[in-house]
């Protein structure tokens, strides 16, 4: 298994590295050393900002306010992040 950006795998799993795959190859070569590789294409980043948006709420909830606004103060110019919990 590989995430592609465009046409070049973006990173792969321990399978695929072990024949041959590795990270900035283009699909076409990934494929012909790894005739079974599943390949998930990686431009659509929403399912990865809505994991992360989740994880950091969490750990805000967890933290104090004093904290929790430190951390948004933070973080949220960084990442485009909802500075809201």
């Amino acid at each position: 298994m590989a995430v592609t950006h465009k046409y070049l795998v973006i990173t792969c799993d321990y399978a695929a590295r072990a024949r041959g795959v590795t990270k900035l190859m283009d699909t076409t070569t990934a494929r012909t050393k790894c005739v079974d590789i599943v390949l998930f294409k990686g431009e659509d980043l929403t399912p990865y900002r809505a994991a992360s948006n989740a994880v950091r709420n969490r750990v805000c909830r967890s933290m104090d306010l004093r904290a929790t606004s430190e951390l948004h103060h933070h973080v949220a110019p960084v990442s485009g992040a909802d500075p809201r919990p």
